[in-house]
């Protein structure tokens, strides 16, 4: 599965999230679904191809906060 194909997948289950009606989005405040989108379209995006794909595989959905934390490559250098 390359990237694009989990990208996707993602968007394909869970559809765009500024499409989520607000009665979806209300009962999400707490999180998991919401925050996983969110993260995944920011922060993980530095990830490697193959830890993106295989947190994916791991989690079967979004990778979640703790996991991205710990996995995330070091983006502290450089800028």
């Amino acid at each position: 599965m390359t990237r694009k194909e989990a990208v996707s997948l993602i968007k394909a289950r869970l559809g765009d999230i500024e499409h989520w009606s607000a009665e979806f989005k209300e009962r999400c405040t707490d999180g998991v679904l919401r925050r996983d989108l969110i993260l995944f379209e920011k922060q993980c995006k530095v990830f490697s191809d193959e830890l993106f794909i295989l947190c994916l595989k791991t989690h079967g959905h979004l990778v979640r906060d703790d996991v991205c934390q710990t996995t995330a490559p070091s983006t502290t250098t450089g800028s």
